[in-house]
């Protein structure tokens, strides 16, 4: 189930940024722009990951809409690096294009497309999905021979020679 979620999420990241490709595009003003720090767990299981935070606000059609989102599928890493060098494209006060959904312009991005990165959560999507049709394959082949002995002794149950003394 873990890996079908996976897989799903991540075919819609990759989806999202091959369409956005063609989507039409205007000016953005960029409202807000920073490195957001998250920490989770505690001790030595402490984590921290950093994203980019950008929010930006543009027009369509005389209708003012604000978007967060820099690129499809783009996803957090444990240094600040790629937050910071987010940051520094996208200043705030600046201005920036955006792409935005035709029939939605709330759906919007700053940079159409796909990285590489895109593919990181529908490959651990399918790894996991494979990994558990292995286990399930594997269960059912164990039941089925479990089954088959039971069948083949007289009682249809296992039977199990007395201890000798």
């Amino acid at each position: 189930v873990v890996g079908a979620v996976f897989t799903t999420i991540g075919v819609h990241g990759l989806a999202l940024g091959f369409a956005s490709r063609s989507w039409p595009s205007t000016e953005a003003r960029i409202l807000q722009s920073k490195v957001e720090r998250d920490t989770s767990g505690s001790g030595k299981d402490r984590s921290t990951s950093y994203h980019a935070k950008v929010t930006y606000e543009f027009t369509v059609d005389g209708v003012t809409y604000k978007g967060d989102r820099v690129a499809a599928a783009d996803i957090g890493r444990g240094k600040s690096i790629h937050a910071e060098r987010i940051v520094k494209r996208y200043p705030k006060g600046s201005n920036a294009t955006v792409y935005y959904m035709p029939e939605k312009p709330n759906r919007c991005l700053l940079e159409p497309g796909f990285k590489g990165q895109a593919f990181i959560i529908p490959s651990v999507g399918l790894f996991v999905l494979l990994l558990g049709g292995v286990f399930l394959a594997a269960q059912i082949s164990v039941m089925r021979d479990e089954r088959k002995e039971a069948e083949q002794s007289p009682s249809g149950d296992v039977q199990k020679a007395a201890p000798q003394e």
